[in-house]
């Protein structure tokens, strides 16, 4: 694989640092399996949900930023 990976921007949900999704998908692809749990410390916006969420896998997310936390939140709720 590439030492250097590239992904496009989501829609920006209102948070500095959020990451693709995309990108998340591609990691988790490359260390889990359907029905792991990861952990994500730093969650921010929560993108770490859509992409477990596609693997089948069960994600935890920790944020301390209550604007990012609700919008991860929102996440969590469309995936329903």
């Amino acid at each position: 694989s590439p030492d250097l990976i590239s992904y496009q921007s989501d829609d920006n949900l209102g948070h500095q640092a959020q990451k693709p999704v995309a990108l998340y998908d591609d990691l988790l692809r490359r260390s889990v399996r359907a029905g792991d749990t990861v952990l994500d410390p730093f969650c921010g916006t929560g993108t770490i949900f859509p992409a477990a969420h596609a693997l089948k896998c069960q994600a935890i997310g920790i944020e301390m930023d209550a604007s990012a936390y609700g919008i991860g939140i929102q996440r969590i709720q469309s995936l329903r």
